[in-house]
């Protein structure tokens, strides 16, 4: 076969590439050593493997992390929004065991090749995977030691160690040369002593003759010199004793007007030579350190760990050094932006976003950079400047998103900043409506509609707008809840606490936990449950009263109104809930037909009652139904008549104004049972009227601190129900209320009234005795300290004191103090503990019949149901761990997190596995261990260990819910549990799971 030249350079072309990698092998694999005793060929070998191998695939796997947590993030337009997306998603374990991966990948490649070039880098990427996973203590550690190992100084010891070794070795070398060159003379010397001692006598005289006659020579010549300088002298004696001849001496060259002139010249040599050692290193065709982007990432660790005046440090490092590369110094103006943003400081990080602007080469950064400057300045009431901002944003060809939300609030802000008028704003909205565009996006616009209407103080408005916005909404949770926080914000403000209550709690559903606002809507939300309940119950009173005024018959008409009414939405609902489940992608919302088309005032709590006197429409549409159909008559006989006069009613049964159907009076009479009809039942409908209405005006007081609307509440209660029962406590409170507004002379009219009818009543000892209610106070502290030192006596076993503490109680503090009850289950525990079972369940009955509907009638009944089960055990031991408490809150301790597995003995294997396969994947790094227990003989627990603290212990349980799938597919609410390893140990021992749930609610948050 011939051989053509083009085969042979082939064939050269692959045996030279064979040979290279034969030889970066052979070169590269050797046993580890240090960088610098490397050869050439070997840090080639080790740069390229630890690039190309570890470092690349854990790069890949970082760079598709970022992206799948950048899907996931949703942006709140509603808010200012978040600088790096990926940092703000809910579920940062979704990527956790990719980044553990390349934890794992850039440690190998450290370890392996320590002599590459690229061990800073593998560093810094393992600081950014836990700085993502949001292991932030782990990324601190990580990327300090980087910035400690490869900061310009520390390389620079390095290399001076390393040219001190060489100078060491060198120094050694020359010492052995020395060494051999003094040898060498020596030897030579005494070869010449040898050579000295063959010499002739004959010669050693004539050389001795011969450096005698040199030394006369020397003599003589000294002498000459000698008289020479004495002469030289006499003459210079001479010309000094001459007289002084004056001269004119040239004027030098340099005068002194030039000599600052070559101070500058020096100066300016000074700084360029200043400038060119400040230069920045130049990198062609050379890897740059990571050193600069690790600091920047320590900076990020930092400012998430609230170490502020850490990442100050480290950003006025940066930006002040001349060697910083520029693509860091791109990344360093958004997270000086992130720095001011994160503590709040909105109008301090405007200046480094312009900057980021300027510096980045990305429109999607320079559009969301632009937009977050727009809403810093429309939170700080700068409509102008957000208006430019926006408009801005729009020209760096931004998502369709945040174009459009750019453009809502350039139709708000023309408006705010005087740049158009409201009606232009609206017709603006009222296009984007009709964009087809816009379809999915119309709940944004129903809202900002909205916006406008409060602009224009059109409350009503904003609010059927904002019902507008929460229908057309389909799955944006974001918009949500801006729409219900928004409405229970706005009914707050009418006084409408019922309405308020249940927006407060619908807001509560979907807003995310993570929402600054979530503790104050949960605050507020929690103010308003007794507030709504009584204002409520004054609201259906008021309806049942009113409809008790109705005859038989105009109750029907409305019955009859409100049946129709219930079942168009009853089908309305049935067709919203058959929607929703062909829909996946439809969400109907929380209450939707009781809220947004009925008008009815919502049930606050879980259960939305279906009582037909809280839906205010159905009622008046019945009220309206029966006027049309008989007209404005007043109740009498034969009111069915167009006039009343005297003649026979000549209607039929089939008559359609007149209902006879035995089913439907029925019905009829099932929707009106709660109408009072005796005097009796509305007596009781006007004392629940008075206890809410009181009730109320307290708690506008302490709830709300809004003393106007106690006032109005308490005044029209007495106006409505005067000399009733809670007239005094009505006085005192607006007496408290017009105090605290300074309404002096109003006060003092509720101060006399209660002083001159009730003198010797409480409230009046309280006015006109200052000392009374310290007093008082005083004596509630002395029973308290008097109970907790007698239950401290019981917890000790000392149990015939305690006895002895509790019979002296009537006599020291009264029959009727606050305590008694709890005295009474105290002395019931120590009958138990001193005479046996019988006396104690005989202590425990006496405190249920004693003390009904109390906290310790509720616990002694469980303590009797507890008893009957488990009376094989020593009734003293378990009286000890049952009331005395044998848990502790120790949060910073170490913890565990139990899985409550219920009965499920056949899936226990499963389920462990199920989470070691879990903790393997998503917590590789902290060797958590899975074990069982049990309990008792039917119920295992799982016990999942160990955290150093009870907030790592949340954490991981708050994560297991966000990858349920991942950890078990039927897990439940409320399944997983944190505990102390102490408390752990108590649970061990008492076994008795639900004492500890009720410790576990009243402590852990």
């Amino acid at each position: 076969m011939r051989i053509t030249k083009l085969d042979s350079l082939n064939r050269f072309k692959r045996y030279s590439i064979i040979l290279l990698a034969f030889s970066l092998i052979v070169t590269g694999c050797v046993t580890r050593k240090k960088k610098e005793d490397l050869s050439f060929m070997g840090k080639l070998y080790h740069n390229i493997t630890a690039k190309y191998n570890g470092y690349f695939n854990a790069n890949v796997l970082y760079d598709e992390a970022i992206i799948k947590l950048n899907a996931q993030h949703i942006d709140n337009y509603t808010k200012i929004l978040d600088l790096y997306p990926y940092m703000a998603v809910e579920n940062p374990k979704a990527v956790g065991p990719d980044m553990d991966k390349v934890v794992s990948k850039v440690s190998t490649v450290a370890t392996v090749h320590p002599g590459s070039g690229w061990v800073d880098d593998c560093f810094l990427l393992a600081g950014k995977a836990q700085h993502i996973k949001q292991d932030y203590e782990s990324a601190q550690e990580t990327l300090e030691y980087m910035a400690k190992e490869f900061s310009p100084e520390a390389l620079k010891e390095k290399m001076s160690s390393k040219n001190k070794a060489k100078a060491r070795e060198k120094e050694l070398k020359n010492k052995k040369k020395v060494k051999e060159k003094v040898k060498k003379e020596q030897a030579k010397e005494k070869a010449e002593v040898k050579k000295e001692k063959e010499k002739t006598k004959a010669e050693i005289k004539k050389e001795k003759e011969k450096e005698r006659e040199q030394r006369i020579k020397d003599n003589k010549a000294k002498a000459k010199e000698k008289e020479k300088a004495r002469k030289n002298k006499s003459k210079a004696k001479k010309i000094e004793e001459a007289p002084v001849v004056k001269m004119d001496m040239p004027k030098t060259t340099l005068t002194e007007d030039a000599k600052p002139e070559e101070k500058e010249k020096a100066e300016k040599k000074e700084t360029i030579k200043k400038e060119e050692k400040e230069k920045p290193e130049k990198y062609f065709l050379k890897r740059k350190p990571a050193y600069q982007e690790g600091l920047l990432w320590l900076c990020r660790t930092y400012i998430e760990r609230q170490k502020y005046d850490e990442a100050s440090r480290i950003i006025n490092k940066l930006s002040t050094d001349p060697k910083v590369f520029p693509y860091v110094l791109q990344q360093l103006a958004p997270v000086e932006a992130y720095f001011y943003l994160k503590q709040k400081k909105y109008e301090a990080a405007i200046e480094p976003l312009e900057n980021a602007i300027k510096l980045s080469d990305n429109g999607k950064d320079k559009a969301r950079y632009s937009y977050i400057i727009a809403q810093i300045h429309q939170s700080k009431g700068n409509q102008s400047e957000a208006l430019a901002s926006y408009q801005r944003t729009l020209k760096f060809s931004p998502p369709y998103e945040m174009e459009f939300n750019a453009k809502l609030n350039i139709a708000l802000n023309s408006y705010r900043s005087g740049k158009s008028t409201i009606d232009i704003a609206r017709k603006d909205l009222q296009r984007m409506l009709k964009d087809s565009k816009n379809a999915e996006f119309k709940d944004q616009i129903y809202f900002t509609l909205a916006k406008l209407d409060l602009e224009a103080k059109d409350n009503p408005a904003a609010i059927n707008d904002l019902m507008a916005s929460l229908k057309s909404n389909t799955a944006n949770k974001i918009q949500k809840t801006e729409s219900y926080l928004l409405l229970a914000e706005l009914y707050f403000g009418q006084g409408s606490f019922v309405s308020s209550k249940n927006y407060y709690d619908s807001t509560l559903q979907v807003m995310n936990t993570t929402d600054d606002r979530y503790a104050a809507t949960q605050r507020f939300s929690n103010s308003l449950i007794e507030i709504a309940r009584n204002q409520q119950i004054v609201i259906l009173q008021d309806s049942l009263l009113r409809l008790a005024g109705l005859s038989d018959k105009e109750l029907k008409e409305v019955a009859k109104a409100i049946k129709e009414k219930q079942e168009a939405d009853a089908k309305k609902q049935s067709n919203q809930a058959a929607q929703a489940k062909n829909d996946p992608n439809s969400q109907v919302s929380i209450n939707n037909s009781l809220r947004n088309q009925s008008g009815a005032i919502p049930q606050f709590g879980n259960n939305k009652s279906s009582f037909f006197a809280y839906d205010s429409k159905a009622v008046k549409k019945g009220q309206k139904e029966f006027e049309k159909r008989w007209g404005n008559r007043q109740l009498a006989d034969n009111w069915r008549r167009s006039k009343t006069t005297s003649a026979p009613d000549n209607s039929q049964p089939g008559d359609n104004n007149y209902v006879t159907d035995e089913i439907l009076d029925k019905e009829y009479q099932s929707i009106l049972k709660d109408v009072p009809k005796t005097p009796q039942q509305k007596d009781e409908a006007n004392n629940k009227i008075m206890t809410s209405m009181i009730a109320l005006g307290r708690l506008y007081m302490d709830q709300l601190k809004d003393n106007d609307r106690s006032i109005k509440e308490l005044k029209d209660y007495l106006a409505r129900y005067p000399n009733s029962k809670y007239e005094l406590e009505a006085w005192y409170y607006l007496y408290l209320a017009h105090s605290a507004k300074g309404e002096i002379a109003e006060a003092k009219v509720y101060y006399d009234l209660i002083v001159g009818k009730y003198p010797n009543t409480n409230y009046a000892r309280v006015l006109s005795d200052p000392n009374y209610l310290n007093q008082t106070l005083a004596e509630r502290k002395r029973l308290d300290t008097y109970y907790n030192e007698t239950y401290a006596l019981f917890q000790s076993g000392q149990y015939e004191k305690a006895q002895d503490n509790i019979k002296k109680v009537p006599k020291d503090f009264g029959v009727d103090n606050k305590y008694k009850a709890k005295f009474a289950l105290l002395d019931a525990m120590c009958l138990g503990s001193t005479q046996g079972k019988n006396a104690y369940i005989g202590g425990l009955k006496d405190v249920i019949a004693k003390y009904p509907d109390s906290e310790e009638e509720k616990r002694a009944k469980e303590i009797i149901r507890l008893l009957g089960v488990e009376s094989a055990k020593p009734l003293e031991k378990k009286n000890q761990h049952q009331e005395a408490q044998p848990y502790t809150y120790t949060p910073d301790d170490v913890h565990y997190v139990i899985f409550m597995t219920g009965n499920v003995p056949d899936k226990l294997n499963t389920i462990k596995t199920s989470i070691a396969s879990y903790n393997q994947e998503f917590y590789s790094f902290d060797k958590l261990k899975v074990t069982n227990i049990f309990l008792d003989t039917e119920t295992p627990l799982i016990v999942v260990r160990q955290f150093d603290k009870s907030e790592n212990a949340t954490k991981y349980i708050e994560n297991v819910y966000k990858n349920k799938d991942s950890f078990y597919k039927d897990l439940k609410d409320d399944q997983l549990i944190i505990i102390s390893k102490e408390n752990y140990k108590s649970l061990l021992l008492n076994k008795d799971v639900k004492i500890y749930l009720d410790f576990l609610k009243n402590n852990y948050k």
